[in-house]
């Protein structure tokens, strides 16, 4: 996994402000000091799926708080 960092400029264009390449793990982490405005944050993956063991536990989780 990886992902963009963008930013919408003042005419609504988006920067690239920071990019982390590829990463084959769980966690992908990246530090950056952001200026006041709008940003993006766009994931990136090879589209390989790390799978679940077989013997996993399967949890419900909703979505949406009803309350």
């Amino acid at each position: 996994m990886g992902f963009a960092l963008l930013r919408k400029n003042e005419q609504g264009q988006t920067e690239l402000v920071e990019f982390k390449d590829y990463a084959m793990d769980r966690d992908v982490e990246m530090e950056a000091i952001l200026e006041p405005g709008t940003y993006i944050l766009v994931p990136r993956t090879t589209g390989c799926n790390i799978g679940r063991p077989n013997m996993a536990d399967t949890h419900i989780v909703d979505l949406l708080n009803t309350n």
